[in-house]
């Protein structure tokens, strides 16, 4: 499945506004994580940076979109901000060399888990009933059941001291359990991280991922 490639900056300006978003809250969200990786010391452990990172960035948006409408929701573990209403959440993710890049394919840095799955599958089917059109639509979710919802993926990389990131919708995991497969990809420009001492280096690359586990409930 080739992926709509989005990449100059006002069809990705439209289509975010579609979705209720703007450029400027990945910003902000990225920069929260890497201020947090930031305040590592050689002292922490390696994955310190990057779960910091991790952990921050979505803060940093569901501080940003609860006030719009926005919830923060966390099926099986999986730590997502979303509008019910319009169909859509957000994740965060690691992605690989092809991040950031629309010449390259992309995939997420690690593997996923049954968290990730089941958001995916779900996804499908709510994007598969949105494509049958509105009637199709209410045949399979009537309003008495859980909202549906599309999961995005906010992807980022950071090399050195520069972060490439894209926002990307998945369609399913692929080889090595890391997600491969997608349906859209929306591109901005880079952003330029402050430096970290060279014996911090280790904690300039995302080395921890995000959970995503299935949770039983006791």
């Amino acid at each position: 499945m080739r992926a709509r490639i989005l990449k100059a900056s006002i069809e990705v300006t439209d289509r975010l506004a579609e979705l209720g978003l703007h450029h400027g809250l990945f910003v902000t969200g990225i920069k929260a994580g890497e201020v947090a990786r930031a305040t590592c010391t050689r002292n922490d452990p390696s994955n310190a940076g990057g779960t910091l990172a991790f952990f921050r960035t979505i803060r940093s948006l569901r501080e940003s979109l609860i006030p719009k409408g926005w919830q923060a929701i966390e099926p099986n573990g999986l730590p997502l901000v979303a509008n019910l209403n319009g169909g859509i959440a957000i994740a965060i993710s690691t992605g690989d060399q092809g991040t950031g890049f629309p010449d390259r394919e992309v995939k997420t840095k690690y593997s996923k888990g049954d968290a990730t799955q089941a958001v995916l599958d779900e996804g499908r089917e709510y994007q598969l009933a949105l494509d049958l059109g509105p009637i199709a639509y209410r045949t399979r979710f009537p309003k008495k059941e859980t909202p549906r919802f599309a999961t995005w993926y906010l992807l980022r990389h950071r090399v050195k001291n520069v972060v490439h990131f894209e926002f990307s919708l998945p369609v399913e995991i692929g080889s090595k359990g890391r997600i491969s497969v997608w349906k859209e990809r929306l591109f901005f420009p880079s952003i330029a991280i402050e430096p970290v001492l060279d014996d911090l280096e280790a904690q300039n690359d995302d080395t921890v991922e995000e959970i995503d586990v299935a949770v039983e409930r006791i």
